[in-house]
């Protein structure tokens, strides 16, 4: 299998807006690949597609080779596609380690009767859980394991990008969607943001990962391949390097100045 993720002449239209326009696009396993384009231009619809939060209106997509169109959100994630909002998703009021686990729970075996009657079972699998939680967190970032017991809601804004990528990665994914995951961050927690991602890399080699992002430097040093859309349709793709000086992508989005 040479792809991991594969579409077909993707294509949804919302009334008589068409979102995404028969878009041809593909990932191999351990691949980063990245997404831009101007605001608007169905970035975050086609990552809404490929989870499942969107069904196209025509075209197909391919996982590990097998169609899933039509395959809900929580299918989607039991097949290995985990991924991060533009506006943080987490569970404000719960832990930073409670949201870790919960990251893992299409996994776990318990039930809901194991919790009530409080089995021996259902908390083997919670400290099981709060053990691999905890070498994620240290894996990824020694402020969010010091921060483990605080609630998510009273951490910096670049901490919750964190945890609700730590929280994706506890899901064990094939594929990751990061949606503007430097968005609201300073310079130097943007550098932190790639390294992170560089660890990610290292620490999990064949996971794949599509990345938007508007920070043009994060995707120059971190994206090995580049798709730009517009108004829904793929205008260049290829190393930043290349994309970059073409007319369309100049016009499009980016400007001279910032290549």
């Amino acid at each position: 299998m040479s792809y991991l993720l594969e579409t077909k002449d993707l294509t949804i239209r919302f009334g008589g807006l068409v979102a995404i326009k028969e878009l041809n696009t593909h990932i191999r396993p351990g691949e980063i690949l990245g997404l831009i384009g101007p605001n608007g231009s169905g970035k975050t619809t086609f990552l809404n597609l490929i989870t499942g939060i969107y069904k196209p209106t025509s075209g197909d997509i391919f996982f590990q080779g097998k169609s899933v169109v039509g395959a809900p959100p929580y299918d989607m994630l039991r097949k290995g596609v985990a991924r991060t909002f533009q506006n943080n998703r987490l569970f404000s009021n719960l832990s930073v380690l409670d949201n870790v686990i919960i990251g893992m729970h299409h996994k776990q075996r318990s039930q809901w009767y194991h919790a009530v009657f409080r089995s021996s079972f259902a908390k083997r699998e919670l400290r099981e859980a709060a053990r691999k939680a905890t070498e994620l967190l240290e894996f990824f970032s020694r402020e969010l394991v010091e921060d483990r017991y605080r609630k998510a809601i009273e951490l910096p804004q670049a901490h919750r990008r964190k945890l609700e990528i730590c929280r994706a990665l506890a899901s064990e994914p094939l594929l990751l969607l990061l949606d503007e995951p430097a968005a609201g961050m300073d310079p130097e927690e943007t550098q932190h943001l790639m390294e992170d991602i560089r660890k990610i890399r290292k620490r999990m080699p064949d996971i794949a990962i599509i990345l938007i992002e508007h920070d043009m430097n994060v995707i120059r040093n971190i994206a090995g391949r580049v798709i730009v859309i517009n108004y829904g349709q793929k205008i260049a793709e290829g190393a930043f390097s290349e994309i970059c000086q073409e007319s369309c992508v100049l016009e499009a989005y980016l400007g001279e100045a910032a290549c």
